[in-house]
């Protein structure tokens, strides 16, 4: 029995040894370390989020079949902003206030042509990924087959940033529900993850890189934001934090903060106030009507997955009024300057 004990304690440490070095495999090997280390702890503890919903959910409406599931949750998703009173916003008020605030910009943003170079080079820059959206074509559906569409991917790209219209083939979203925390039956419960159309992401990457250059040379975006920006990480906000906390501790100086958490902070982008900012920020003339032409007349459909219900179920489109696509590398720069005035008030 002594040495049954003995062995068991010592399967045991090879055990956590062997699993302690596969996890610091996969940090080590991953190009998202932060992302890959909160994917191994959810596993480990068990807290894997599923999009997959067994249950029925209840709405004003009462318990709904799959079908009715989907589009509660659809309709859920594109009015969330009505839902948490989003009209209150002064747009006038807005822009009075980012002038005061923060000076115009006098350059305007000048969009250069692609070439079929670079449109290959993006291609190959994007996630291999097998999911695919409203058109069914994967992000390695198109690698395998890149030197085929490169051309006329190139001449699409081209057409639009010239003539300043994003296409509406590219508007098209699924939309999976991700379960959040609370109870799975609500619909509130639930966070949108779109799956964009394929080709729309090498559009789109195109004009982030843009117009993430011009954003930077322009100095537009403030130092005080941290988030989705190149050569920037969380850890640099931490210290930032710190430096600005123990400064004056050290200096026997009381100090405080204020932790603030926006609600749906993505859902509830006003596409026309954006559109005035980026106007502000000098994106005008066919930039501008590009932007308007991308926020606008999006459309979503939520898809299903249960155990109970055989195949898929896909609710009828709905028309996006606000938020932004969550997902979308373009997006992410938006965001940041749809918000980039706050620390100036």
């Amino acid at each position: 029995m002594e040495y049954y004990k003995k062995y068991c304690a010592i399967l045991k440490k090879v055990i956590t040894d062997a699993k302690k070095l596969y996890y610091n495999k996969q940090i080590e090997l991953s190009s998202n370390r932060v992302k890959t280390t909160w994917k191994i702890l959810k596993e480990t503890t068990g807290k894997t989020q599923s999009h997959n919903n067994n249950k029925e959910i209840n709405s004003d409406a009462g318990t709904l079949n799959i079908n009715e599931i989907a589009n509660a949750l659809n309709s859920y998703f594109v009015n969330i902003a009505e839902n948490l009173n989003n009209k209150l916003i002064d747009v006038d008020k807005t822009l009075q206030l980012l002038k005061k605030s923060y000076p115009e910009n006098v350059s305007e943003m000048k969009v250069i042509p692609v070439t079929e170079i670079e449109v290959i080079d993006t291609i190959k820059s994007l996630k291999n990924k097998n999911s695919s959206g409203y058109d069914g074509i994967s992000i390695n559906i198109l690698k395998h087959c890149t030197n085929e569409i490169s051309k006329p991917l190139t001449f699409i790209c081209n057409f639009s940033l010239a003539t300043g219209v994003y296409p509406d083939r590219f508007k098209f979203a699924i939309v999976r529900p991700t379960h959040k925390n609370g109870d799975k039956s609500t619909t509130t419960n639930y966070r949108p993850t779109s799956l964009l159309i394929s080709c729309s992401k090498i559009l789109e990457t195109i004009m982030f890189n843009r117009l993430y250059q011009y954003a930077q040379t322009n100095n537009i975006l403030v130092p005080e934001q941290f988030g989705f920006r190149k050569g920037s990480h969380i850890e640099k906000a931490i210290f930032t934090l710190m430096d600005n906390i123990l400064t004056p501790l050290n200096q026997r100086e009381q100090i405080g903060g204020i932790l603030c958490d926006v609600t749906k902070a993505f859902d509830c982008v006003n596409h026309e106030i954006l559109l005035l900012k980026l106007h502000y920020y000098g994106i005008c003339g066919v930039s501008a009507n590009w932007f308007k032409t991308y926020v606008t007349n999006r459309k979503q459909k939520v898809k299903i997955t249960s155990q109970n219900h055989k195949g898929d179920s896909l609710c009828r489109l709905e028309t996006i009024k606000n938020g932004v696509p969550q997902g979308s590398i373009l997006w992410s720069l938006l965001f940041i300057i749809y918000v980039n005035d706050l620390p100036c008030y």
